[in-house]
């Protein structure tokens, strides 16, 4: 994970076993910012989804290659 001002990168692994992970991350980020609850649901299901596509269909699962976030 790299960190710069204003600027949160992430890279993993093309697994699904990262999900959990990425969901976490995700959801620290919005209670940082101060996301009401309802916003932050959805911010999260939308990264988790777009990690998902990613991984499976970008990636088509080949674990050498790697998904940005």
């Amino acid at each position: 994970m790299t960190i710069a001002k204003n600027r949160i990168e992430i890279r993993i692994g093309s697994a699904l076993e990262y999900l959990d992970l990425v969901q976490a991350l995700t959801d620290s980020i919005t209670g940082f910012m101060g996301f009401d609850d309802d916003s932050a649901h959805w911010i999260g299901m939308s990264v988790r989804e777009s990690v998902t596509n990613a991984i499976q269909h970008g990636n088509g699962l080949d674990a050498r290659k790697n998904v940005h976030v």
